[in-house]
C-alpha cells in the first residue's frame, strides 16, 4: 500500500529578516519521494508563472527616485520602502496538479531596501543595493541590486529643467526561511500538512533584470517624473521540509523560459533641503501588479553648476 504524504501548506508567517516576500503557490501532495519534483519548466501563461511574476515585481531594482545627475564620485544614499501586495484568491488558484490545493503565505507587508548611488564620468550613475544575509528567527534574505544609468539634462529654462535617464538594472539573490511550514503551522497529525517537528527552510529566487527610460520635469523644490521599461524575470521557488517520518519534501516551481513584462512608473519628488529628497511613486508591471513606492534620499556634495540641484 502506498502512503500519500500530505505536503506542507504555505502558512501565513512574518519574519523581519524576510521583509521581502509574499508567495502563494499550489502544489499537490506527492505520492512518493521520486514524484516530489513539483512543477518544472512551466509555460509563461500558466497560473504559477503569473503568480511568481506577481511577487518578483516588487523586488525588482527599478528606478524609485527621479532621475539624477551626480558629479563624478558624488554619493547619494537612500532608503526605499515598498508595501508588499497580496494576491487574491483567484490569482492563487494554481493548477500544477489535479489534486492541488491552494497554499499561501505573506511573509511581510513592507519591503525596506537601502540604496547607494555614485556619480561617474560621462553622465553615468551607478547604483547598488544589498539586503544583507542577517539571520533572524531562523530566516534570512540575501538580495543584491545593481544598475547603471545614463542621465542627461536635455532642457533648461527659467529655473526649470528636463532630464532624461536610460537605465539597466538587475537583481539577484534569494529569500530563505520557513515559508511553507512555520513553527505555528506544524502538525502532530500525519494526515495533515506540515506534519513535523521542525520548520521548513524554503527559498524564493526572484531573478529580475530590466531596461527602462525615465524623464523628469524639475521646477524649484519639486519634480515630476514618468517612465517605461521592460522587466525580464525567471523566478523560482524551492520547498525544503522534512516530516516526522523522515520524508523530505523538495518540490520546486520553475519556468521553461524567462518572462518579459512591460512596466510603467510615475511619481513626484519634494526637495526638503538642497540635499534631501522625499519621493512617492506609482509603479505598474503590466499583467501582474501595481504598487506604491516611497523613498528618502540624501546627497553628499554641492549642486550641479547649472544652478539646479544634483538632479
Amino acid at each position: 500500500m502506498t502512503v500519500r504524504r500530505s505536503r506542507p501548506r504555505l502558512a501565513g508567517v512574518a519574519r523581519p529578516a524576510l521583509a521581502t516576500l509574499g508567495v502563494a503557490l499550489a502544489l499537490a501532495a506527492p505520492a512518493t519521494p521520486a514524484q516530489a519534483q513539483g512543477c518544472l519548466n512551466l509555460g509563461a501563461n500558466t497560473p504559477e508563472a503569473k503568480l511568481l511574476a506577481f511577487y518578483a515585481a516588487p523586488l525588482a531594482f527599478n528606478t524609485v527616485m527621479q532621475p539624477m545627475q551626480l558629479r563624478p564620485w558624488q554619493v547619494e544614499v537612500a532608503l526605499e520602502v515598498t508595501p508588499m501586495p497580496s494576491a487574491d484568491s483567484a490569482r492563487r488558484a494554481t493548477q500544477c496538479y489535479s489534486a492541488s490545493k491552494g497554499e499561501t503565505t505573506n511573509l511581510a507587508s513592507i519591503f525596506p531596501r537601502p540604496r547607494v548611488a555614485v556619480g561617474l564620468p560621462m553622465n553615468l550613475v551607478a547604483e547598488l543595493s544589498v539586503v544583507p544575509p542577517v539571520r533572524v528567527k531562523d530566516a534570512q534574505a540575501l538580495l543584491a541590486g545593481l544598475s547603471l544609468a545614463w542621465v542627461r539634462r536635455v532642457y533648461v529654462f527659467a529655473g526649470s529643467s528636463v532630464l532624461l535617464q536610460v537605465r539597466g538594472h538587475t537583481l539577484f539573490g534569494y529569500v530563505e526561511g520557513p515559508i511553507t511550514c512555520s513553527l505555528d503551522a506544524l502538525q502532530n497529525d500525519p494526515s495533515k500538512p506540515c506534519y513535523g517537528a521542525r520548520e521548513s527552510n524554503d527559498r524564493f529566487t526572484p531573478n529580475v533584470s530590466g531596461l527602462e527610460t525615465v524623464a523628469t520635469f524639475d521646477v524649484s523644490d519639486y519634480a515630476m517624473f514618468a517612465g517605461l521599461g521592460v522587466n525580464s524575470m525567471a523566478p523560482e521557488f524551492q520547498v525544503d521540509f522534512t516530516d516526522k517520518t523522515g520524508y523530505r519534501d523538495r518540490n520546486r516551481v520553475t519556468l521553461g523560459s524567462r518572462l518579459n513584462r512591460m512596466a510603467f512608473m510615475a511619481g513626484g519628488t519634494w526637495r526638503a533641503t538642497p540635499n534631501i529628497d522625499l519621493t512617492a511613486q506609482i509603479y505598474t508591471q503590466v499583467e501582474d501588479v501595481s504598487m506604491v513606492r516611497l523613498s528618502l534620499a540624501w546627497r553628499f556634495g554641492s549642486q550641479m553648476p547649472d544652478g539646479g540641484s544634483a538632479h
